[in-house]
């Protein structure tokens, strides 16, 4: 049994608080000699230590663990950690395809439920994943489930038709969780009696054999279908003789009576259930008085949960999902109560083979969702059922329960899978989610993002021109050397820019162009940046297309830079952040950037330098960016003092140079801040003239948490007395949902 701190939190999570910030090695939760089951059952002693640790949203954080399991093996997961108290947080299940009937992959549903709020989840409760023997259709739930306080389907069946009961998770509307072992009862009353169902959205086949003879086993006849199923199915096939009525949609809540009336009465029930209705079917001994049924009689549906155990609040519950127990009040499972559920015990069963798994386990303060990989050699060896809810009490749980699993086993965090899934093809397919919602409303920001950079690019163009644009800058978005100068010279000019492939246009690209109204486009760098094909394809549409094609990057930079300039800046070529930093101050001072080796001048911009008529040379990076020597050469090819603007690090060189910014340009506006991702170049690349054209600065921050580098954090504090815009760049593979609530934030103090 485990003991809580004054505080009233476990031991592991105190541990884990006081040792936040701790990888590779990791953080050793237990090391027992052996450990104790409920009933004296001894669990192989087990290590378990998280390896990584980052945010995912206020209140959420995922990590990753390693688990040291007997006889050597190892399995490696990953966890979602939420903190029960964040009020902007809330857990509920997805529907595949969002019906009953829908198999969908754990991506697609985070996909598709991502702008209600769908930040992070794994692949949900039990269900029948095949529409064979005995009882599909597949996606069906396998055991007690509610969505949105109605239920979608009641009693777990097992292979011949047999029915148990099995545990499930249970969430009420104000979040609170319950995990208990259940039988639930489907009741049916009409013409003055009442019967029995086990079959509530699915039906069993004719020549399928219920296998229960204990007194609470209800007779096989009487199957309820809804049109939650999203589909309709030959069920009527299965039997040679069948009797189904439809009623009004009749929608089943937990422990309540649903009262309707028969419609129609089918004479031939073949594909049931019909849209909109509830369809009562009968086969066997209840033939004759669902037969007897007519329109405008009535009928009373009652779903009782009936738990086995001592929890209260089923009738309430808002979401359930089916579910097999792994922990209670601490205390782990025996394999001979997971057996009770319904599975057979063996060194390759589902109970003690060392699989996949997904599991949901929670405490007083915190809710955890976790998925261990297995089938993976030299990765993880997946874990039994009771090694995984000793893995959830020694992650902090107090109560546990298994999910859906093996090769179903599937977390994503902001639409991306962050395990490793156990099916060569990539995720299943499975019948529903358990996601992690956000309600939170961002009220200081927005994001502009596309379905990849050139969309992204697109997008923060229109943003930036509403009026549309004569001229457009077009960049490659595959490689950063020939593109580097374009931001600036973009800036300069008061245009977008646009990202291109190499050998073709994309077709949010050429969208844009019609769109914006652009007439001319400037293409940076030769055939090996921009092929002609992509030149062609502007010309066919009537776009001018001007070239500028250095023998480099250098003299590609030095191509695009304007003669009147009476400043110039000098940026390391090798690298992209300090010449993205750079170019919306550089274009908003009417100034060029250009590009240097590390140790050396190019000719090209050299040349430049000496032909211009310079008051200035502003050397943005550090010395291991533009060294002494060069920033000397540089300023003696120009005849003019350089200065050099850098931190210790790109965050802080940008920081630093919007500083300068800050000081010499009239006219900036405080309040507003474009930020892009600093760890790729695309999307600060077309951030530069969008901060341009709407007089702000342009930010770069490190990837998943803006603070993760103090430069950032402090250049963000110094903005917080004036800062009430942000806008991002990207989608949340550039900068996180966490990122995106951390800018929001920095804005609305």
């Amino acid at each position: 049994m485990s003991t809580t701190t004054a505080a009233g939190r476990s031991p592991t999570r105190v541990a884990r608080t006081a040792a936040s910030g701790l990888v590779g090695a990791g953080l050793l939760l237990l090391c027992l000699a052996f450990l104790v089951g409920p009933a004296g059952t001894p669990v192989a002693a087990q290590e378990l230590s998280i390896d990584e640790r980052e945010p995912v949203f206020d209140g959420l954080e995922q990590e990753r663990i390693t688990i040291r399991l007997s006889g050597g093996a190892v399995a490696r997961g990953n966890v979602l950690r939420m903190d029960r108290d964040a009020d902007t947080l809330e857990l509920r299940p997805v529907q595949g395809e969002g019906r009953i009937s829908g198999l969908e992959t754990v991506p697609s549903m985070a996909a598709r439920e991502f702008s209600e709020g769908a930040i992070a989840g794994t692949n949900g409760g039990w269900h029948l994943y095949r529409s064979g023997r005995p009882g599909g259709p597949r996606g069906a739930p396998n055991g007690f489930s509610v969505l949105d306080g109605r239920v979608q389907g009641a009693q777990t069946l097992l292979v011949g038709g047999a029915t148990r009961p099995r545990s499930a998770l249970g969430i009420g509307s104000d979040g609170e969780l319950l995990t208990d072992l259940l039988d639930p009862t489907v009741t049916v009353e009409f013409g003055g009696e009442a019967f029995g169902s086990k079959e509530l959205n699915r039906v069993l086949h004719e020549d399928s054999q219920e296998m229960r003879n204990d007194d609470q086993a209800v007779r096989r006849g009487l199957f309820l279908l809804d049109s939650q199923l999203g589909d309709s199915f030959p069920f009527g096939e299965r039997f040679d003789d069948l009797e189904a009525v439809e009623l009004e949609d009749l929608p089943l809540s937990p422990g309540e009576t649903a009262v309707g009336r028969v419609e129609r009465r089918l004479q031939d029930p073949t594909d049931l259930p019909a849209e909109g209705t509830t369809t009562i079917g009968a086969y066997e001994h209840l033939l004759d008085e669902v037969g007897a049924l007519e329109p405008d009689d009535e009928v009373a549906i009652t779903v009782d949960p009936n738990p086995q155990g001592d929890s209260t609040g089923w009738d309430e519950v808002e979401h359930a999902v089916p579910a097999v127990g792994l922990l209670e009040d601490g205390q782990v499972r025996t394999n001979e109560l997971i057996r009770s559920e319904g599975f057979s015990l063996g060194r390759r069963s589902i109970v003690t083979g060392r699989n996949p798994r997904t599991a949901v386990g929670f405490n007083d303060d915190e809710l955890l969702l976790v998925t261990i990989d297995g089938r993976q050699d030299g990765h993880s060896d997946g874990v039994t059922l009771q090694e995984l809810g000793v893995a959830m009490r020694d992650l902090g749980a107090r109560d546990a329960v298994n999910l859906d699993g093996g090769g179903s086993t599937t977390m994503s965090v902001d639409r991306r899978v962050t395990n490793r899934v156990s099916d060569d093809g990539g995720p299943r397919s499975v019948g529903d989610g358990l996601f992690v919602y956000t309600d939170y409303a961002f009220e200081a920001s927005e994001r502009l993002r596309g379905s990849d950079r050139y969309d992204t690019a697109a997008q923060v163009a229109r943003a930036g021109f509403p009026d549309g644009a004569g001229t457009a800058v077009l960049a490659t978005g595959e490689a950063f050397p020939d593109a580097l100068a374009g931001g600036a010279l973009a800036a300069r000019e008061g245009d977008p820019l646009l990202l291109t492939r190499s050998g073709s246009l994309p077709s949010a690209t050429e969208r844009a162009i019609a769109d914006l109204g652009v007439q001319r486009v400037i293409a940076l760098g030769g055939t090996a940046a921009i092929d002609d094909d992509v030149v062609a394809a502007l010309e066919a549409t009537g776009v001018e297309v001007d070239r500028r094609d250095g023998r480099d990057r250098y003299e590609t930079a030095a191509l695009s830079a304007n003669d009147d300039a009476d400043r110039a800046f000098l940026a390391a070529g090798r690298d992209f952040p300090d010449a993205l930093a750079a170019a919306a101050p550089a274009g908003q001072l009417q100034s060029p950037v250009l590009l240097t080796e590390t140790d050396e001048l190019p000719d090209a911009t050299e040349s430049w330098l000496e032909a211009a008529s310079l008051d200035e040379v502003v050397v943005v990076g550090g010395s291991a960016a533009v060294s002494d020597e060069v920033l000397d050469a540089a300023s003696d090819a120009a005849g003019a003092p350089a200065e050099r603007v850098s931190g210790r690090e790109r965050f802080a060189t940008a920081a630093a140079i919007n500083e300068w910014a800050a000081e010499r340009i009239e006219g900036l506006d405080p309040s507003g801040l474009v930020v892009a991702q600093g760890r790729d170049f695309p999307d600060a690349l077309a951030g530069g003239p969008l901060a341009a054209a709407r007089d702000e600065l342009l930010m770069i921050v490190p990837p998943t948490d803006v603070e993760a580098e103090a430069s950032a954090a402090d250049d963000l504090d110094a903005r917080a007395d004036t800062l009430s815009r942000v806008t991002l760049l990207g989608g949340t593979a550039a900068l996180t949902s966490y990122q995106h609530w951390q800018l929001d934030q920095f804005a609305l103090d």
